[in-house]
């Protein structure tokens, strides 16, 4: 940017950088406004079927655990039930 040469240019120009500081500081504002919303619900728990509107088929899966114990229960009727 070249400086400029007259006194209504640098009014000019001081009264576009003006109003760029105050576009600037609204921005400002809305920004922290987002952060502190963002931040306020960092400390939520997660949403799920028990506590929020979120279909049961967005649930978590059930894990290992329940894999397992179906694998433990047919080993067990096999060995109560053999085949020969």
């Amino acid at each position: 940017m070249t400086p400029p040469s007259d006194l209504a240019d640098k009014d000019a120009l001081i009264a576009a950088l003006l109003a760029r500081i105050d576009a600037l500081v609204a921005q400002n504002a809305a920004l922290v406004a987002r952060v502190a919303e963002l931040e306020a619900r960092l400390g939520l728990p997660p949403k799920t079927p028990d506590n929020s509107s979120v279909p049961p088929s967005k649930n978590q899966k059930p894990s290992e655990p329940a894999v397992a114990s179906d694998v433990l229960e047919v080993a067990l009727f096999m060995r109560d039930h053999p085949l020969a």
